[in-house]
């Protein structure tokens, strides 16, 4: 493999941990709202 495409790959790699990761925090964010809101009614 040639060193660019390695660059190129860990790149993307990179986007989408990053991409997972916000997910993950977006779901997290939205269950805790669920949460509170079941709690006040």
């Amino acid at each position: 493999m040639s060193v660019m495409r390695r660059v190129v790959k860990a790149g993307e790699d990179r986007a989408r941990m990053a991409r997972e990761r916000q997910l993950a925090a977006a779901a997290e964010a939205e269950e805790k709202a669920e949460e509170k809101a079941a709690q006040e009614s």
